[in-house]
């Protein structure tokens, strides 16, 4: 059996929080759009961490307790963005 710390999350999870202060919702809401954003403007191959840090104000070391990695962070912005028209589309009016 693996242990939590084995690393075996898949790419595209998201970090579970960790003990402390509670995370600021809105520097959530400003790393994901500023990936959709970038990924729109510079396309994935060229989307940094880097570059999704200075455009969000958010500093690197945020972004990655939020997501392991650059398909983690798209991912989560890429659901993000498409979730509430999901859910729209499912509503009976």
């Amino acid at each position: 059996m693996a242990s939590a710390s084995s690393g075996s999350r898949s790419a595209g999870t998201v970090r579970p929080p960790v003990p402390g202060r509670p995370r600021d919702t809105s520097r959530d809401l400003a790393i994901l759009e500023a990936t959709l954003a970038l990924l729109t403007e510079v396309g994935y191959e060229q989307l940094s961490m880097e570059a999704v840090a200075g455009r969000s104000g958010a500093a690197k070391t945020t972004i990655y307790r939020r997501y392991r990695d650059k398909a983690a962070l798209v991912t989560a912005a890429v659901e993000h963005r498409s979730l509430p028209r999901l859910l729209s589309l499912t509503q009976v009016t």
